[in-house]
């Protein structure tokens, strides 16, 4: 991580049919996040390909675990679990948030075996990147969990319904239902 910047925790959780909710998470300050016109160009320039999106697109500032919300359809996130200080903080989130019968669909980094293994992995998909960006990716290989940490974190949650798969040489995806 760059010295004296915060990492911004990104997640799109929650999708109701013809509404969009994009929430963008800290683990430390909400008033960090930036403001919806920087979000928003994001949801413009996806608007050529689905026309309307913009005008069914909500934001809200929000910290994990959520206070309130509305229970959704389905929830997904990419890419959060590992900047969380506790994990749980997602599980519970997960559970509370989605609906009875609510698709789930969480996708994160992998911790690889070992520093070294983490390193081909930086060469191999980050190698041509700036050098800031692959110790990023490096340490945030390092602070991911392992599939076997997932699934304990998922039985721990009563989210053991779900299941989890290795779906790349450095990601792991879970997916299925919450009970109806």
């Amino acid at each position: 991580m760059i010295p004296g910047k915060r990492r911004l925790m990104r997640a799109r959780i929650s999708a109701r049919p013809m509404q969009h909710s994009f929430n963008i998470f800290r683990t430390d300050s909400p008033d960090s996040i930036p403001d919806r016109s920087s979000i928003s160009v994001a949801v413009r320039a996806t608007s050529d390909r689905e026309p309307g999106l913009a005008a069914r697109v909500q934001f809200r500032k929000s910290m994990l675990p959520l206070e309130s919300f509305q229970p959704q359809d389905a929830v997904v996130s990419n890419s959060l679990l590992h900047h969380l200080p506790d994990p749980a903080a997602l599980w519970t989130t997960v559970l509370a948030m989605g609906k009875p019968g609510a698709a789930v669909l969480v996708m994160d980094l992998a911790r690889p075996r070992d520093a070294a293994a983490a390193h081909g992995i930086v060469a191999c998909h980050a190698g041509a990147e700036p050098e800031v960006l692959r110790e990023d990716f490096f340490n945030s290989l390092l602070a991911a969990f392992d599939p076997a940490e997932v699934e304990e974190q998922l039985c721990a949650a009563g989210l053991d319904m779900l299941r989890l798969a290795v779906v790349s040489d450095r990601h792991w995806l879970v997916s299925g239902r919450l009970p109806a």
